[in-house]
């Protein structure tokens, strides 16, 4: 999978770079912004989930394309802020938030808070401030988390709150990459709100549908059909009586930046343990934890490409690992590439999103690692 990892653009700055880094193409960004936008049907709002990736120039790209922005955090909201982020354009999501942090998220009056439980809801409803909507978000049950209310504590709540609440966050997943389940999901939600006594919904604004959306990271995967999951969509929701029109939104990290990035390390040595190959690079899991991911059930090589041409005919079996000191830093296992040299670089594609932001950065003191944009080579 050589892809664009190696262009002469890239290559001139491998010359001047001993460390490892991230590349983004700021053009994909807005490609697949366009892309998810252009599937949706003309009811829907996309909100970019900050933690994906919370490089600033890649809020401006999305903010330039009117995206709104979905932050768990105030440093999220303060990086919002900077970049001239208007409160109105944020959502406010995470299973646990103090006092302090929601008095900040109600003194900037957010567009809304998906509250995800009692203490929330009360401290919330006795302090917020007229422009900041709440949102309840709802655990479906239909795969084991432990974000949101069950549907029961939803019934109570909706039952005394019903006029305070504007809208339901409805939790599913994350990574997928099947259509069905997410035309499933969407008819699950639509189910539940039918559930619902009509006067407990007539003071909706929107619903959101959290997202799911993923991208392909391994062999053999493949892209989601966007006009797939979204045909039909308003038939789903088409003979529910809100009292007045209801937005849809969509949340999304991974499928909007994650294709945007390449995650570059070099070998740094070359050794052999028993029969086994290895190669040393100046990357790692302080840098690139999803590469490397410990909690992964079944280890997978995520699609990578090397500096070497790919014609030539010698190839080595080999495990690439990186520079920390934890056992399970490993980036490959068992990858058929390239025979490789020192110096020879790495590249791991669809690192856009959840790469040093998922990282233990701090692990082992090692300096924090640079990105750059494809635009400026």
């Amino acid at each position: 999978m050589n892809e664009i990892a190696f262009t002469p653009q890239v290559l001139n700055l491998l010359q001047k770079l001993d460390e490892d880094f991230y590349l983004i193409d700021g053009k994909k960004i807005t490609e697949s912004f366009e892309s998810l936008k252009n599937s949706l049907p003309d009811n829907f709002n996309i909100l970019y989930s900050v933690k994906a990736n919370p490089n600033s120039r890649i809020i401006r790209i999305l903010s330039e394309s009117k995206s709104m922005f979905d932050i768990c955090s105030l440093s999220e909201l303060s990086l919002c802020l900077e970049n001239n982020i208007g409160p109105e354009l944020i959502s406010v999501t995470g299973p646990a938030k103090s006092k302090h942090e929601l008095d900040e998220y109600l003194k900037h009056e957010v567009h809304q808070i998906n509250v995800e439980n009692l203490e929330e809801l009360d401290y919330v409803l006795a302090n917020k401030k007229f422009r900041t909507k709440i949102f309840l978000r709802i655990n479906l049950s239909y795969f084991t988390h432990h974000f949101g209310f069950s549907t029961e504590d939803t019934y109570e709540i909706l039952k005394n709150h019903h006029k305070e609440i504007s809208g339901l966050h409805l939790y599913y997943k994350s990574q997928i990459l099947d259509e069905k389940l997410i035309k499933e999901h969407f008819k699950n939600c639509a189910t539940f709100i039918k559930s619902l006594p009509a006067d407990w919904i007539g003071h909706f604004y929107a619903i959101n549908l959290g997202s799911g959306l993923g991208i392909p990271y391994f062999e053999g995967e493949r892209e989601l059909n966007l006009k797939s999951v979204f045909d039909g969509f308003n038939d789903y929701f088409s003979d529910i009586q809100f009292n007045k029109p209801v937005s849809y939104q969509i949340e999304s990290g991974r499928y909007l930046v994650g294709r945007s990035g390449k995650y570059f390390c070099k070998v740094l040595s070359i050794k052999k343990i028993k029969d086994r190959q290895i190669y040393i690079t100046n990357g790692g899991i302080h840098h690139a934890m999803i590469l490397g991911c410990p909690f992964m059930i079944i280890k997978k090589n995520f699609n990578f490409s090397t500096s070497k041409d790919l014609a030539q005919k010698e190839y080595d079996i080999a495990t690439i690992i990186g520079k920390t000191c934890f056992s399970e830093d490993i980036l490959a296992r068992d990858a058929k590439l390239p025979k490789l040299e020192k110096n020879d670089w790495i590249a791991f594609h669809n690192m856009g999103s959840y790469g040093e932001s998922f990282s233990p950065v701090g692990f082992n003191g090692f300096a924090k690692l640079k990105t750059y944009f494809l635009q400026d080579l």
